[in-house]
């Protein structure tokens, strides 16, 4: 008797997602992104709670972007959550700094996007205290 895998993978194989089909039952499918974000972060060695942190801003920015790919988006996406952080949600001057440090990692460790040297101007910076 033929496995189930091989006789789903022979009946599709002529299907326009058959190639979608087998990375699933292959194994070959790339890890989701926040996935991938907590394997960069267990790779340094960053604690527990940073790794909690990052992911919950990771959402959020996913969330307010309309559940957009973050390697879709660009550096004005990044500026306009951060204002809307200090702005709208009148959020504390260091949850908006965690916020930057969790996506400037996403990019740069996770997504492999350098981000140049201007992406924060224009942010609205949150009052101290």
């Amino acid at each position: 008797m033929m496995p189930v895998a091989t006789f789903c993978y022979s009946a599709l194989a002529w299907h326009p997602l058959a190639s979608k089909v087998t990375n699933l039952l292959s194994g070959d499918r790339s890890p989701r992104l926040l996935a991938q974000l907590r394997q960069a972060i267990r790779v340094r060695h960053y604690s527990r709670r940073t790794e909690e942190a990052y992911v919950f801003w990771v959402r959020r920015y996913v969330r307010f972007c309309g559940l957009r790919h973050p390697g879709e988006l660009g550096p004005m996406e990044l500026r306009v959550f951060l204002t809307a952080l200090a702005e709208r949600e009148r959020l504390s001057a260091a949850s908006q700094n965690q916020a930057a440090s969790a996506l400037v990692f996403l990019y740069e460790r996770v997504l492999g996007r350098r981000l140049s040297s201007g992406v924060f101007d224009g942010v609205v910076r949150a009052k101290e205290g």
